[in-house]
């Protein structure tokens, strides 16, 4: 029988559309019980994770006042030869905060290409709870893996009021790293094409579909005589039609 560990993360995240980010608490950990439950609901892929034999489970935990919920995040961790150690998440448990009794259970692999299960590189999991369609009630997202910053891919889920329940938003997914001003009702991405060309993208909710407003290009490039040149490109949605609307040179970042 495997043994697993129980980690207890509790932080408050509301949902309010001018709620900012809070300071993450250290995580604690606590000895428990062998689990068999997360093993027979759990432990059913046929994965081969090498230099890891033994599945170690533990429950990450998040808060949402609106809709009043709890998030249970079980997760293991998982130590590839050769590299640092990565977590990985398996299952997210919605729970109504009073009667305890479970909403829903999220399989976030069921929504990743070929059934691959978000990878994080910290214990937190990369679970954010944030309103991101400012209809005031808290969404989901978790980070697939980490790649090169800024170009950090997310699963989005957002709260459904009729059915009382999270469904996977496709839209919002598409938007690597998104920052969520929720001053403006903008959501804004860093995107990195390359190492001298960079872009910053800005999306707004129009008649309840997420649309790209604005696009501002930051790209070096060599001339005739060699040398560097940097230019800055933004183009816009106006009235209904994506224009450049400036260009001009920049100093070069180097």
């Amino acid at each position: 029988m495997r043994k697993a560990l129980l980690l207890i993360l509790v932080m408050f995240a509301f949902a309010a559309c001018d709620s900012s980010s809070q300071e993450i608490p250290e995580p604690v950990f606590t000895e428990t019980e062998e689990v068999k439950e997360a093993e027979d609901q759990i432990c059913d892929s046929s994965e081969e994770l090498h230099g890891y034999d033994e599945r170690e489970y533990f429950i990450v935990t998040h808060y949402s006042d609106k809709p009043n919920v709890i998030f249970e995040l079980t997760a293991f961790e998982y130590r590839p030869e050769h590299w640092s150690a990565v977590f990985r998440t398996v299952k997210i448990t919605v729970r109504d905060a009073v009667s305890n009794e479970v909403i829903q259970e999220i399989i976030p692999s069921d929504y990743i290409f070929q059934g691959n299960m978000p990878v994080s590189h910290s214990n937190y999991l990369g679970f954010f709870v944030e309103d991101m369609n400012f209809d005031s009630y808290a969404d989901i997202r978790i980070n697939l893996f980490l790649p090169a910053s800024p170009n950090i891919p997310y699963v989005v889920w957002i709260w459904d009021t009729e059915i009382g329940q999270y469904v996977h938003d496709c839209a919002l997914s598409s938007i690597t790293t998104p920052m969520v001003d929720h001053e403006n009702e903008i959501i804004w991405s860093p995107i990195r094409i390359s190492g001298g060309w960079h872009a910053t993208e800005y999306h707004r909710f129009i008649n309840g579909v997420l649309t790209l407003i604005k696009r501002v290009e930051t790209r070096g490039i060599f001339n005739e005589d060699g040398e560097l040149e940097a230019y800055m490109t933004i183009h816009e949605l106006v009235e209904g039609e994506w224009i450049m609307t400036e260009r001009e040179q920049i100093e070069p970042p180097i």
